[in-house]
């Protein structure tokens, strides 16, 4: 369509884009509903998010629309999770998956987080 250089092309490529724009926002409304519901239903009283605020430099192949994704998915669930009695709190990447996903517990394995696995277990979060 774009070679065609006219006008008609141009506007249903703008259509098209938005019609995958409504899809997208939608989807990731979904997915923030279910990660609320979920906290809901095991009675978790916070949801953790790793803070991507500096993706983009960190990630320099990572499309722009995956960092969007992630800053909109922690946006609908900030606005989502208090409604239901949940916080929504970010923490630094740096040894996320070695980190006990307790925030009051603040320890950091040596290991991978499979290997970790047993230790969160002992710890009542496995």
């Amino acid at each position: 369509m774009q070679q065609r250089g006219t006008q008609a092309a141009h506007n249903a490529l703008l259509r098209l884009g938005k019609r995958e724009e409504a899809w997208r926002k939608q989807y990731i409304h979904t997915v923030a509903n279910e990660l609320v519901a979920e906290a809901v239903e095991h009675d978790c009283d916070v949801i953790v998010f790793e803070d991507l605020t500096d993706i983009r430099d960190r990630l320099p192949h990572a499309k722009w629309h995956h960092v969007w994704a992630f800053r909109r998915l922690y946006e609908y669930v900030e606005y989502k999770a208090p409604e239901q009695g949940v916080s929504v709190e970010q923490v630094e990447p740096n040894h996320a998956s070695q980190r006990c996903s307790r925030t009051d517990c603040g320890f950091t394995h040596e290991t991978t987080a499979t290997e970790n696995a047993s230790v969160a277990r002992s710890a009542g979060t496995g």
